[in-house]
């Protein structure tokens, strides 16, 4: 065995053995690195400056059985321990294919970045056109075709980058939508998405009213403001009746009147149909969402009739005609 002082050899002795420890003593093969498919929000690349690294100095003193009594003296004249290792020639060896697989570890590191910096960058030079084509907009809401997301080469990672402005953390939750039944949702802090049949409807949370909540219209009003936008005309001159336009028989009605939101038990008479109808079947088949049915409003009479399902259907009870001496027009406008 060859022995040396700790002066001859300290520099390239400590960088020795951290080489060693990062390699684990070498001889563990590194195992294959695997990328995930899970769609991740693409973070701003931030590259730190990057210095010329210089090589410091290695002093190299060979010590053989000559001079060993002198390095030693030596040493201990100038206060430095005298400490001695030595690597095998099959440690030497080693220690070279060690360099060897940090230097390979590199590489994979940097492939895999330039892989996933080409993936997303497709993804964002697409994505503009892929947004016309699978969401519309309809009243404050939008709505995202599913069987369109589902055509997408990638479907949950598109879905991520469609929605990740809104907020959302259940990313599994939000992808399993594409597959649930309706009625299921997902609420981020800012926003709800709704399963609701071919449709995934986003929609901003609002503060809920209470169900018991309700604005009261006195009679001589011609027109409120709050919570929604209603104009009241008697006797207009001109007869229109659409969504957002009803005419009334005025006798009929029974002052205050309130708007107010529906709830369990509300039933009306929908014109055009025989019999009643409670609320929560109209709804149903008309096939109006959850979250839209939260966003409807109801004119009532001061018995809590209704009236008019506001922007939906008309009560048939209430229906002025050609015999009506004094009607009401009355007009919503979002």
């Amino acid at each position: 065995m060859v022995r040396h002082s700790i002066k001859s050899v300290l520099g390239f002795g400590l960088a020795t053995l951290l080489l060693i420890n990062l390699s684990a003593c070498g001889g563990t093969p590194i195992s294959l690195l695997e990328v995930s498919t899970k769609p991740i929000e693409k973070p701003e690349l931030t590259l730190p400056p990057v210095d010329v690294v210089k090589m410091r100095k290695i002093d190299w003193i060979i010590i053989t059985e000559a001079n060993f009594d002198e390095i030693v003296a030596k040493s201990k004249k100038d206060g430095i321990p005298v400490s001695f290792f030595t690597l095998s020639g099959d440690g030497y060896a080693n220690l070279g294919l060690n360099f060897s697989d940090i230097r390979a570890l590199v590489q994979q590191q940097q492939a895999i970045i330039a892989a996933y910096d080409k993936y997303y960058k497709n993804i964002d030079d697409q994505i503009d056109e892929i947004e016309a084509k699978v969401i519309s907009e309809k009243g404050g809401m939008l709505f995202f075709d599913v069987s369109k997301i589902n055509q997408l080469s990638n479907p949950k990672a598109y879905l991520y980058q469609l929605l990740k402005k809104y907020q959302f953390t259940e990313w599994n939750n939000v992808v399993d939508l594409l597959t649930s039944q309706s009625g299921k949702q997902v609420f981020s802090k800012t926003h709800v998405l709704l399963k609701d049949r071919d449709f995934l409807i986003l929609s901003q949370i609002t503060t809920k009213k209470s169900d018991s909540e309700s604005f009261e219209i006195l009679e001589h009003q011609s027109k409120i403001s709050s919570p929604i936008f209603l104009n009241f005309e008697e006797n207009a001159s001109k007869n229109i009746e659409n969504r957002h336009t009803i005419s009334v028989a005025k006798k009929l009605l029974k002052y205050p009147l309130i708007v107010r939101k529906w709830q369990n038990g509300d039933y009306f008479c929908p014109s055009g149909m025989q019999g009643k109808k409670k609320l929560s079947k109209y709804f149903k088949d008309e096939k109006i969402s959850v979250i839209e049915k939260e966003k409807i409003w109801l004119l009532c009479t001061a018995e809590n009739e209704i009236i008019w399902v506001i922007n939906h259907r008309q009560d048939r009870r209430f229906l002025a005609n050609s015999a009506t001496q004094n009607s009401l027009q009355i007009t919503y406008k979002s």
